[in-house]
């Protein structure tokens, strides 16, 4: 058979305020999946470009080739895949790099075989390669990369989530240091308490968020992003986080929060041109701690996961 070709965009876990429960897909850097069908049973994977050390050949152990795998066992298809894969997400970045792999291989299989499943039913397949590689099934970034624009989950067991739609006028600034922190470690230091007062700040800023996002106010959709409840456990873990979120606001940004698990930090604005003065200006302050990074500037992944040209 032809190949097919998928790609799934990185995404933003929690959004902000809403751990766990809130995602937003953004355009950039993606992971692509080729696919093909072969008559032998099985998962098939043949080469992994971009970002691929340390990403096991190994079907079983891979975010694509568990989501396929699980496509293909619901299907009851006799028939097996071959896949290429190129990352163009980062491992342990906070951009969500393994649920666009997951979402990617999902997507692909389901495509291969003449899109027996709806998109929404592809979401557990996702969510148990994320329990696989990561250590739970979280939603909030394969749900972002599968569905497209900004995510709510709805419920975990069995997980379900919406897309509420984009936001146009809204840009993200993305600043990624060059070091990695794991979803494991980042995880590790939230506590299983929390206090009142920080849950109730974060319920404001998830209804700011999506009330912003659902009147076209970029302000106010801006003005939710900020996170009480587990920043004050994860900043410690990136150098001089404190320092660059000051130095975002200070350009302009009208939020500014960790990317998921991080390490990646993440502004937002209503300006194209402010968004590359806040980019600067985070970019500088990871290099007062000694790191580099690359600055990313992205509006919100209207589409999500997608087929697209096979070259």
């Amino acid at each position: 058979m032809e190949w097919i070709c998928v790609a799934a965009p990185a995404s933003i876990g929690n959004a902000g305020p809403g751990y766990d429960a809130l995602g937003v897909a953004v355009t950039g850097p993606g992971d692509r999946v080729w696919a093909r069908r072969v008559p032998q049973s099985g998962i098939f994977i043949k080469e992994i470009l971009g970002f691929s050390h340390g990403i096991p050949m190994e079907p079983g152990s891979n975010s694509v080739g568990i989501a396929a795998r699980g496509v293909l066992d619901a299907l009851g298809v006799k028939e097996g895949l071959e896949l290429r894969i190129s990352k163009g997400i980062p491992p342990a970045s906070g951009l969500g790099s393994s649920a666009a792999s997951a979402c990617a291989g999902a997507f692909a299989a389901n495509a291969v075989f003449e899109y027996p499943l709806p998109r929404e039913k592809l979401l557990p397949f996702c969510t148990e390669s994320e329990r696989a590689t990561s250590g739970d099934a979280y939603a909030d970034n394969v749900a972002a990369s599968l569905l497209g624009g900004l995510v709510l989950i709805q419920g975990t067991d069995p997980v379900e989530a919406i897309s509420l739609g984009a936001l146009e006028g809204v840009y993200f600034v993305v600043a990624t240091p060059r070091f990695t922190l794991t979803t494991r470690e980042s995880r590790g230091v939230v506590p299983k308490d929390i206090p009142i007062k920080a849950a109730v700040a974060n319920m404001s800023a998830v209804a700011s968020v999506v009330a912003g996002l659902l009147t076209k106010d970029v302000k106010l959709f801006g003005r939710g992003i900020q996170d009480h409840l587990v920043e004050p456990f994860r900043s410690p873990l990136i150098p001089g986080f404190h320092e660059i979120k000051a130095a975002a606001l200070d350009a302009g940004a009208l939020g500014c929060a960790i990317s998921g698990s991080g390490p990646s930090i993440f502004a937002v604005t209503g300006s194209d041109d402010v968004a590359r003065v806040v980019g600067e200006r985070m970019r500088a302050g990871f290099m007062e701690h000694g790191l580099e990074s690359e600055i990313r500037l992205a509006v919100m992944d209207v589409q999500g996961t997608k087929i697209v040209s096979p070259e």
